[in-house]
């Protein structure tokens, strides 16, 4: 229902005339707290310029060669880095790069510091020709950015300047990044250009003076072309010494609505401020409703509510639809005729929202506290389940909720609904059935059991990623939060080259005492996939180019040489990431003929990713996968080559990790075991697993726990076997969503079928309880060997409970080697290349 209307007759009657003037400074330690933005995407550091009016907050990168946002968000000096409204700081702005980015800035003044306008001019010296004809010379440019006080944009001014003897053409053209908007101005000519993140609630518009637009954009980049008056084309002439001046204002907005309305607003045209204030029966706001206006079928914009309950537009006297749709609630919907109002009205309106339906979750542990968990709700027959948001956001994402103690509510559409509860594979999952009624709450009860214990064990994922990393928009805390609910007991933060710390967010959360961290890097260069690195801990210095943190390298040897032996030769722990082991170790110039492959930076890896570990039985030297466009093409099988390396005796343990970079069920799908002697994960020292994941001590797991001894060696170990005969002990635990029917050992890299045990072959091995399996028996070998053992469920899958990508997996563990030497003369590898060709680089298309 509407509730009250009231119109107002001028839109002075809402503006607030603050007495503060307009700043612009670089940024440093003094000023970082008043001048630097907040938001997801803020990439600002000590030396950037920084603006701020009573309307907004701007960064410029500091003009050097080595100045990037990000890993792919790259040479940003002088150009927009975030943007965002001072009253609700939510950078969501990658980069706006005027000139397309052919022009490089050397020089940045600020010209007027203070006072109702500031200035800032860049400047960059002319590009002669580098080919011919000469198309790619450019000219001088003088780049002014100009905020004032009472303004809603940041005014964008380029003087352009032909400095050469000859004519020059150049094409007016910026590019901006906008890195997965779910919301883009159509492709072609446009009278305003917009994009709009409607989830997190951040939209950017530009206008150009006395130039139409035109743009095109993907996922990430926008192109905008500005097309002269009485031109059809967007590239100007320029004669010697002439010069040329464009005008384009860069609009943020909390929406694309409140982008549109400034825009039409500085054109002119005759608007109403509209607002719709959104309460429930008790009169308490609504925040996050999804408001869309429409003009037939015809999506005029969109909106969400804030934490006041409100939306506010500056609309064109006009008809429109607006719909109004959160989840718990009947859809609301209402005409608006603002045709015969006049210019300047204000219409407030308030629509009384239904009360909603609820889930009031309490999950606790076994002694009635709290527990982080995920929760996945299914809908059942007719029940669509739920999708409160994106892959990359933060707590509620998709059909998921990660909550850091078990106790939260959520609306949800009523219907029948399985609610499914877990917290890693330590733990029972318990599965709820919902019946939720209109209007009404429903509770959603459960207690966690823990399934299993690891002693002397915890669970880490080295290797997972959020948006600082540059090559995805997913909130950090929202990978933390997954990280936490998947009991994840270590994981250092390895964002793309960029030194990072996940402690802020678990202190937020006021977790820090269930997940140790530290901070880390994966140093990620080219050739790709190959000169991919990940290093924890290091030395992180806020607020500097990268945190810190070490460049990459077009040599792999180098680069990985360079992070072994940062911060002053620290002890650190390297990971080689995602290997294609033919090219890294006997391919290196990728010709497919054999040699020493990239030898000189062995030495610094300390561990290797060798997954998916569910495919190790197959004993195939390739694997055929499908790329991006469909084609078929056959890859090196990287575990098989990892056996084949261990035969040639490089030992580099091997680990598992997610590499993790949306939210949805991201991280937990692969984790290691390691062995750690901290009793809970805040005292994990960083260098304890270090040290443990140098010497092999690992079990690699999709989820079951796998306990392997020889004697008294555990993975990683060197053993001396006097006669080569030993105890080997083998258990192997498991949740009650997860089973194994296979056990495995391999000797040197190869299936020995004495060591093969099945539920079928062996049943009283196997249990249907948490303990799995349990055998322990003499062992006699005849020469050195490294032993490795494999649990596995060939005849199930890991399932939902990990989501639709690891719940295809096969339930499976595996052991990193344990060296046994025979004869007294030290552990030697029995070079067996296991029945194929050592491999070289892989990639090659099936027919």
């Amino acid at each position: 229902m509407s509730r009250c209307c009231w119109l107002a007759t001028s839109f002075a009657l809402l503006v607030f005339q603050p007495a503060s003037a307009a700043e612009l400074a670089v940024l440093t330690d003094a000023n970082w707290d008043r001048l630097a933005p907040a938001g997801k995407e803020a990439d600002c550091i000590l030396g950037d310029y920084a603006f701020r009016s009573d309307r907004l907050m701007i960064v410029v990168a500091q003009p050097l060669p080595t100045r990037n946002a990000n890993m792919t968000v790259k040479q940003v000096g002088g150009c927009v880095i975030d943007l965002t409204l001072a009253a609700n700081p939510n950078d969501q702005l990658s980069a706006f790069y005027p000139g397309m980015r052919r022009h490089v800035f050397t020089k940045a003044e600020i010209t007027q510091a203070g006072g109702k306008k500031v200035v800032l001019v860049c400047t960059a010296p002319a590009q002669a020709a580098k080919t011919e004809p000469k198309a790619d010379a450019q000219p001088e440019v003088r780049l002014e950015y100009e905020l004032e006080d009472g303004q809603p944009f940041l005014l964008v001014r380029s003087i352009f300047k032909n400095t050469f003897d000859s004519p020059l053409d150049f094409a007016l053209e910026d590019d901006l990044r906008a890195d997965d908007f779910d919301q883009k101005v159509k492709a072609g000519p446009a009278d305003l250009f917009w994009v709009h993140d409607h989830y997190f609630q951040q939209a950017y518009g530009l206008l150009a003076d006395k130039h139409a637009l035109r743009s095109r954009s993907d996922k990430r980049t926008s192109v905008i072309q500005y097309v002269p008056e009485k031109s059809d084309v967007s590239t100007v002439k320029l004669q010697p010494g002439q010069t040329y001046e464009l005008v384009r204002r860069l609009i943020p907005g909390s929406s694309v609505l409140a982008v549109k309305g400034e825009a039409a607003r500085l054109r002119g045209q005759a608007l109403v401020r509209c607002g719709w204030h959104l309460v429930d029966p008790l009169y308490k706001p609504v925040a996050g409703v999804d408001v869309t206006l429409k003009q037939d079928d015809t999506v005029y914009g969109t909106a969400r509510s804030d934490a006041w309950g409100w939306v506010r537009a500056d609309l064109p006297l006009e008809k429109f639809a607006l719909t109004c749709k959160t989840p718990g609630r009947t859809t609301l919907q209402r005409d608006l005729d603002l045709t015969k109002l006049k210019q300047n009205d204000v219409v407030n309106t308030e629509y009384e929202l239904e009360t909603p339906s609820l889930v009031v979750a309490e999950i606790t542990d076994e002694k009635g506290g709290p527990i982080p968990c995920k929760v996945a709700f299914k809908g059942k027959g007719d029940t669509s389940s739920p999708n409160w948001g994106p892959p990359n956001a933060q707590q509620a994402v998709v059909n998921l909720f990660y909550s850091e103690n078990g106790r939260f509510t959520v609306p949800i559409n009523p219907g029948e609904y399985e609610a499914t509860v877990s917290y890693g594979p330590e733990y029972d999952v318990v599965r709820v059935p919902l019946a939720v009624e209109k209007s009404k709450k429903i509770a959603l009860n459960a207690v966690l059991k823990r399934a299993f214990r690891a002693p002397g064990w915890v669970s880490a994922d080295f290797h997972s990623h959020s948006t600082p990393s540059g090559d995805n928009t997913t909130d950090q805390r929202g990978r933390v939060l997954n990280l936490l609910c998947e009991h994840i007991e270590f994981a250092p933060c390895t964002e793309h080259n960029r030194i990072d710390s996940y402690t802020p967010h678990l202190k937020a959360l006021g977790v820090e005492k269930l997940m140790g961290t530290c901070s880390g890097i994966e140093l990620t260069g080219i050739p790709l996939p190959l000169n991919h690195q990940n290093a924890f801990p290091l030395k992180m210095k806020p607020r500097t180019q990268d945190n810190g943190a070490p460049t990459v390298d077009l040599d792999p040897q180098k680069q990985i040489r360079r992070l072994a032996e940062w911060d002053e030769h620290a002890e650190k722990l390297v990971q080689q990431n995602h290997p294609d082991i033919g090219w890294l170790f006997f391919d290196k110039d990728g010709d497919g003929t054999p040699d020493e492959g990239y030898k000189d930076g062995f030495a610094f890896m300390n561990v290797i990713e060798v997954h998916p570990i569910h495919v190790v039985l197959t004993a195939a030297p390739t694997r055929v996968y499908a790329d991006m466009t469909g084609k078929k093409i056959e890859y090196n099988h990287t575990i098989f080559n990892w056996l084949q390396l261990l035969n040639q005796g490089v030992r580099i343990p091997g680990v598992v990790n997610t590499d993790a970079h949306y939210n949805f069920h991201g991280s937990g799908g692969l984790r290691n075991y390691i062995r750690c002697d901290a009793t809970t994960p805040s005292d994990i020292d960083p260098l304890q697993i270090v040290r443990h994941a140098k010497k092999g001590h690992i079990v690699m797991s999709n989820g079951p726990f796998l306990d392997v001894k020889l004697n008294d060696a555990i993975p990683g170990d060197d053993l001396r076997l006097e006669g080569g005969k030993g105890k080997l002990s083998i258990r192997v635990s498991c949740p009650n969503w997860l089973d194994i029917d296979r056990v495995q050992v391999l000797l040197n890299g190869r299936p020995d079928s004495t060591l093969n045990f099945t539920r079928k072959t062996h049943p009283n091995l196997f249990g249907d309880k948490a303990l799995k399996f349990e055998h322990a028996f003499n062992l006699a070998l005849e020469k050195d060997t490294h032993l490795i053992v494999v649990a596995i469920g060939e005849e199930t899958e890991v399932g939902d409970v990990m989501g639709p990508m690891w719940g295809r997996q096969k339930p499976a563990a595996m052991s990193n080697p344990i060296f046994v030497d025979v004869d007294g003369g030290g552990f030697k590898a029995n070079g067996d290349t296991l029945g194929a060709p050592l491999p070289v680089k892989s990639g090659k298309p099936v027919k």
